[in-house]
């Protein structure tokens, strides 16, 4: 009876591991809910999954692929389990609306007192360029919707202890969208000064992928979108003063396989420059 007592115990234990293994990387296509958190807050998303509640805001990207009512969202990444808001864990990856309207996902979250929001405004970087803007908004609104400063706290392209160019940068994107986030923008301005100022040319690949869901379903991109994304980099490249006779594009068009993890980095434009 105790053989067979711990031999049970082992194999719970073995999939109760299994289960915290699978849980560390989140694939998954859901509604999400939009939750009150406060009346000086704006509102969050969260969706809850397998037994977890997850918020759908990745970390890191404040501007780009935020869920939607009445849309569905594809959600990829790898759960970071010392963070949480909005009452659900926090993830690093990427999120992505799709297109289809859902009429089924409209699900509010009234305040309930419990899952209040923090200010944090006050934990944006501190860069002269931003403080000014997030410092008025504490008092006047309305400045959030006017023109955010062009130049965005990025590290150079130009080393500062070596004065070495940076000369490679993956811009990473949502799925079968072409659109760059802010914090790619900001690399990119860096990018395209050490393009112009060192002569140099600019060698590009794109990809396309699938992704894996944690369902074993697959997700593949449309055909060209790995052309699609060449084109858009490259009227971006040419809108910041690059000569085009200066940028090669290589386009990969057939999806790299997804394995459910880190399925989204497969959907990227690498930059050298050489």
């Amino acid at each position: 009876m105790k053989l067979v007592l711990r031999s049970l115990f082992g194999l719970l234990t073995l999939g109760a591991a299994f289960s915290a293994q699978a849980q560390t990387y989140i694939n998954f296509v859901t509604c999400p809910v939009v939750r009150d958190i406060g009346a000086e807050l704006d509102v969050c998303f969260y969706a809850d999954y397998q037994g977890e509640t997850y918020h759908l805001s990745p970390i890191g990207l404040i501007d780009w692929g935020q869920p939607e009512l009445k849309h569905r969202l594809l959600v990829e990444g790898e759960v970071v389990e010392d963070q949480a808001y909005c009452g659900g864990k926090r993830f690093i990856g990427r999120t992505t609306v799709l297109p289809d309207v859902d009429l089924e996902c409209n699900d509010y979250m009234p305040f309930n007192n419990l899952i209040i929001g923090e200010q944090r405004i006050d934990k944006r970087p501190e860069h002269p360029k931003y403080r000014s803007v997030f410092e008025a908004m504490k008092t006047d609104p309305s400045v959030s919707i006017q023109p955010a400063p062009v130049s965005l706290p990025v590290e150079s392209a130009i080393n500062d202890e070596g004065g070495q160019v940076e000369r490679d940068l993956v811009v990473y994107f949502a799925f079968n969208r072409d659109r760059i986030d802010g914090v790619s923008a900001g690399k990119l301005l860096d990018f395209a000064e050490a393009a112009k100022n060192g002569d140099y040319q600019v060698v590009a690949k794109s990809y396309q992928a699938e992704t894996r869901l944690d369902s074993g379903e697959k997700l593949a991109e449309h055909a060209g979108m790995a052309e699609q994304r060449s084109n858009k980099m490259l009227r971006i490249l040419t809108g910041l003063g690059i000569d085009p006779q200066r940028i090669s594009f290589d386009n990969y068009d057939g999806n790299i396989a997804g394995s459910g993890k880190h399925d989204w980095k497969h959907r990227r434009i690498e930059l050298s420059l050489e």
